[in-house]
């Protein structure tokens, strides 16, 4: 038997344009030196730059359909889109004992339109 440990994880995305959402993953459960299953938020959109998510310490993410997870991903738009993006996120089997908790960190800069 392991000792079972679990966190939240938060991820705010925030628009250009005064909207904003907030994805709450939370529920994440494991032994020590397991991976818990993971779950899956979404990203994408217009982008003047690449868009690049982090993981908080403990965690691993992964582009959906991907063989492997690391401390983060990146994608370079084309023609200024970066498609719909699913992201693959779990506790690591490295993590330590103990609550493992922090923010996903999605960088990116919008595409500015001129009107």
């Amino acid at each position: 038997m392991g000792t079972s440990y679990g966190a939240n994880v938060t991820l705010p995305v925030r628009s250009c344009h005064n909207d904003s959402c907030t994805n709450i993953i939370t529920g994440f459960t494991t032994f020590v030196g397991t991976a818990s299953a993971s779950q899956t938020f979404t990203v994408g959109g217009s982008l003047a730059a690449d868009l690049v998510i982090t993981a908080p310490a403990g965690y691993e993410l992964r582009e959906s359909g991907t063989p492997v997870y690391g401390a983060s991903v990146s994608f370079t738009p084309v023609s200024g889109v970066v498609p719909p993006k699913t992201i693959e996120i779990r506790i690591a089997a490295t993590a330590s004992i103990g609550t493992v908790s922090g923010n996903v960190y999605v960088l990116l800069r919008v595409q500015q339109y001129k009107m």
